[in-house]
């Protein structure tokens, strides 16, 4: 409940305020009739102030509880407690008939009704709220799981990319590996020829072309320069 609201504060001083009028006349009405019939005023206010409070919980929870049932959406329920809270209007009237008694039953059970409205629709704006609240929690966290999957999916094609560039670069390495030793020579050459390049040393050419250190320093000494210069 928020109390900052002053609608909301009002409401519920009037809800306690209101009862204590038909309260008073209905237990002045009812000790002045049961002192007359026993003659003992102690026993006649008890009765009288006991009748008076309990008809007047019975209307303010029945008025409450017509308006709940009825948000809710329980038809059959809201029906019954609004006609318990008519028999409570329906009391107090002919009890105080032509009193001004009379007046504040018939006026009560609308500020009742009133105040039962705004916790109504007070708790429907609560429930809006977290309802809000929860869609954007809800959006945030979806947001970010695509977020997290787009960025895994980067991942794995970065990977894919490196894992076909990295067969690219020794897929020539492994045909010349998977060949006779008479049948390697000349592609050995070729591939070292398409990798040399001028001031290039034996170790870094056999690393890349997947020959021995000797082999290449053979090839560069021999005639690298020729083959560099034909390609």
């Amino acid at each position: 409940m928020n109390y900052r609201n002053p609608y909301t504060v009002l409401g519920w001083i009037a809800m306690l305020a209101v009862p204590l009028a038909p309260v008073f006349f209905f237990a002045w009405d009812v000790y002045k009739e049961v002192l007359g019939r026993a003659n003992y005023w102690l026993l006649a206010a008890g009765v009288g102030l006991v009748s008076a409070i309990g008809l007047e919980l019975v209307g303010v929870l029945a008025g409450h509880l017509a308006m709940e049932f009825w948000r809710t959406g329980n038809t059959q329920r809201a029906i019954l407690s609004g006609g318990i809270m008519g028999v409570y209007v329906l009391i107090g009237v002919v009890q105080l008939w032509g009193t001004i008694g009379m007046v504040m039953f018939i006026i009560a059970p609308l500020v009742y009704v009133l105040v039962a409205l705004r916790q109504v629709a007070e708790q429907e704006a609560t429930e809006q709220a977290r309802h809000e609240k929860r869609s954007v929690v809800v959006d945030y966290r979806m947001k970010e799981a695509a977020a997290q999957r787009e960025h895994e999916a980067r991942l794995r094609k970065m990977e894919l990319d490196a894992e076909v560039k990295k067969e690219k670069i020794h897929a020539p390495v492994s045909l010349v590996v998977s060949r006779k030793p008479e049948e390697t020579e000349e592609p050995k050459k070729e591939i070292m020829g398409r990798l040399w390049q001028p001031g290039m040393k034996p170790t870094e050419l056999a690393k890349l072309a997947g020959v021995s250190k000797g082999y290449a320093s053979k090839y560069i000494s021999n005639g690298a320069m020729s083959h560099y210069e034909t390609r």
